[in-house]
């Protein structure tokens, strides 16, 4: 009989350090847009004990101190898997205060085991991709092309085949049918905030579960860990950083409620789980016939110029640079070696089974075709006891990138991250296998806690346990907010409102697990109904000096009422929220008898607005005059446009000031007249671009020139 627990806490440490991943030594965090998690989902089926633990981090570079923490609840390499999301907006040197909270996630969850069905199900996810290698991809298929040509049409197994569009999700709930956790598996990079943010954030997979969790009457926790993401990036088709964190999240939360759902059909108290760990060490030796890995990680020179969504000034000029064929090492390959990497040669590879999945622990980034030929092999050894294997990156720890050899040899910027020469996934590979292997046998095993493996294996008891609790960064005393500038009183929707209080250095009173700022409703009666927090994606902080700045994006449907932010417990002025004046009719056409209007919305602001913004407008009614005639267009799903019918198609039509009502109440406030057959381009901010669209100038400070095109990520 199953048997679940889920936990998540806050571990959004406090201001002032630098980002993980991107080399920009003058950015600094001094606010935060979505908080930092850490999500634990624990699975007992009666005789055996797994769990997971993802962190809103780069990398989890906190994992020994987090298995310290836990080994007295019998948790080890063997049976936890501990991975980061990869967001970019998180700390570059997490600290033992992430640790413990991390650690008190695992331990609540644990505490919090009971009676549990559970099921797989999956969903795709076909907008939230690319493939930002195109060429090192084609190269699996024999292709040797010049970085910015390749075309995904090239691919021989399909368009598809240069990416992962598949959504992975276990649901759990418990045997009373309460939603316990949803734990979405996806790959693709964190990185829609880009290398000049200054926000902490969890980036998309924080939007994705924030907005999953809305449409439940008892959330569940929910969780994200990432895939093969190693060459996949996010689509940045919204026109700023926060926006494409929503849009991604919007998203990905659709396409895991499609599973979720899904799975419902086939819940089952029975879900076998079981683990095992392998310590894979890199010390020169043939991983296959005439294939040997390094002793030593080192980088390739693409390394040092980023990728198309982090690139440093030098991109675009060092990206493909490698050895000719001629001169390729044995180890190396065609890399041209500039620095040692900082990883030592050994690493922790754990392999869970879930059900009839295979957990495929990776300690970096796989590419999308190196994990393939992962989860095949290990299908391939333990096929008896799972129909799919799926990796998780980023766990365990981090040792850099691990592409197939033909990648390996195109020194893209994966190629020169894979550090420990052209082979370096097949020890990983190879301890997979063996893994799979282990789980499927059908002889009894040592406890999951315990490896049976002889030698190179993680010993939890060489650790020293923590003697105490860390001083918190963050929530070490009450809020003593003083406002200093307040909301306008009046704000349509649409707006960004924008307000000022004097607090503490650095955050340091920004409570943890509750809410720091709000936004609140005053009802009838004039009691506070609560809104939304800084707990959700509304709102976006900072502080320069002593003063702190916040800003919220007001919904498009929120409803119109008298409304009051709080920081801690002290509130602003208040202010009524009203219907938008600024919709735009684009202009009318002719659709056999029928005339049919369009509209958008109001463009975001791409240096303050906060949300992913639909740019047409919907719903509601269109009142219009055909030679001082009145007529009505009503709202046609079909078409997503107004639609009338007329007699004639007329020349031209007037829309008079608000005559276009959408259905949240939102109004075009100037009258227009329109010539039929005439339908305006919408005004809107483009996208944002990958990595912001500019790159770090030299000495990687500020702003440089723009990269090269990007022609293979269209």
């Amino acid at each position: 009989m199953l048997r679940a627990g889920a936990a998540s806490r806050d571990i959004t440490p406090g201001l002032g350090g630098d980002f993980f991943g991107y080399v920009r030594p003058d950015i600094r965090a001094r606010g935060v847009a979505l908080r930092l998690s850490a999500h634990a989902l624990v699975l007992d089926d009666g005789d055996r004990r797994v769990a997971m633990l993802t962190l809103d981090l780069g990398a989890p570079l906190v994992t020994s101190e987090i298995l310290a923490r836990v080994a007295d609840l019998g948790y080890g390499l063997g049976n936890l898997l501990v991975a980061a999301t990869h967001t970019h907006a998180g700390p570059n040197k997490p600290d033992e205060w992430i640790a413990m909270r991390a650690a008190q996630a695992l331990r609540a969850a644990h505490e919090a085991l009971r009676p549990a069905t559970a099921a797989w199900a999956t969903a795709r996810l076909d907008d939230a991709n690319l493939n930002r290698s195109l060429e090192a991809h084609l190269a699996n298929h024999g292709m040797d092309l010049y970085p910015g040509t390749g075309e995904v049409a090239l691919d021989p197994d399909g368009d598809e085949h240069p990416r992962d569009t598949t959504l992975r999700l276990l649901r759990v709930d418990g045997a009373d049918g309460e939603p316990l956790a949803a734990w979405a598996h996806f790959s693709v990079h964190p990185t829609t905030f880009s290398p000049a943010n200054v926000y902490l954030s969890s980036d998309f997979p924080g939007a994705a579960t924030r907005h999953f969790r809305r449409g439940f009457e008892r959330p569940p926790v929910a969780i994200f860990t990432n895939g093969t993401e190693g060459d996949l990036i996010p689509r940045y088709d919204e026109y700023n950083q926060h926006a494409c964190a929503d849009r991604m999240g919007l998203r990905t939360a659709a396409a895991m409620r499609v599973a979720w759902d899904a799975a419902g059909g086939s819940l089952a108290a029975e879900l076998p789980v079981d683990g095992g760990v392998r310590r894979v060490v890199y010390a020169g030796q043939e991983v296959g016939p005439g294939k040997r890995v390094a002793r030593k990680a080192w980088f390739g020179l693409p390394f040092v110029g980023g990728a198309a969504n982090g690139p440093h000034f030098l991109y675009g000029h060092v990206e493909g640079l490698r050895r000719p064929r001629a001169l390729a090492g044995r180890v190396h390959g065609r890399k041209l070696v500039v620095m040692p990497a900082p990883w030592p040669p050994a690493a922790d590879v754990t392999v869970l089974r879930v059900g009839d999945r295979l957990l495929l622990g990776v300690p970096g980034e796989p590419s999308v075709e190196a994990g393939r030929r992962m989860c095949a092999a290990a299908l391939d050894a333990g096929g008896a006891i799972a129909t799919d294997a799926l990796i998780v990156g980023l766990a365990q720890g981090y040792r850099g990138y691990f592409t197939t050899p033909e990648e390996y040899d195109q020194q893209h910027y994966e190629g020169g991250h894979t550090v420990f020469g052209k082979h370096t996934s097949l020890l990983v590979q190879h301890a997979h296998t063996a893994l799979a292997a282990d789980l499927a046998a059908p002889t009894p095993r040592l406890p999951a806690t315990v490896s049976s493996f002889a030698t190179g294996v993680a010993q939890l008891s060489t650790m020293t346990p923590p003697q105490s609790d860390v001083a918190a960064p963050v929530g070490v005393a009450p809020v003593a907010a003083r406002i200093l500038t307040q909301p306008p009183p009046t704000v349509e929707r649409f707006a960004t409102v924008t307000w000022s209080w004097r607090g503490a250095p650095l955050g340091a009173d920004r409570p943890v697990d509750t809410a720091f700022l709000s936004l609140e409703r005053l009802g009838d009666s004039g009691e506070a109904i609560l809104v939304e927090d800084d707990l959700g994606t509304g709102f976006v902080w900072e502080q320069r000096d002593a003063t702190l700045t916040a800003r919220y994006e007001v919904p498009a449907d929120l409803p119109p009422g008298r409304y009051r932010f709080v920081v801690g417990d002290v509130a602003t002025s208040t202010f009524d929220v009203i219907p938008s004046s600024g919709l735009r009719v684009l202009g009318a056409t002719m659709d056999g008898e029928r005339l049919v209007f369009h509209a958008q919305h109001p463009p975001p602001d791409p240096h303050a607005s906060l949300r992913a913004r639909e740019r047409f407008a919907t719903g509601g009614t269109l009142r219009f005059t055909i030679d001082g005639r009145e007529h009505v267009a009503d709202w046609d799903d079909e078409r997503q446009a107004w639609t009338a019918l007329v007699d004639t198609a007329p020349a031209m039509v007037q829309v008079p000031a608000d005559g276009l009502v959408d259905g949240a109440g939102n109004t075009a406030g100037a009258d227009v007249t329109l010539t039929v057959g005439q339908v305006a381009t919408p005004h809107w901010p483009p996208p944002m671009g990958p990595g912001g669209g500019r790159v770090p100038g030299p000495f990687l400070r500020g702003a440089g020139g723009k990269p090269n095109a990007f022609r293979h990520l269209h």
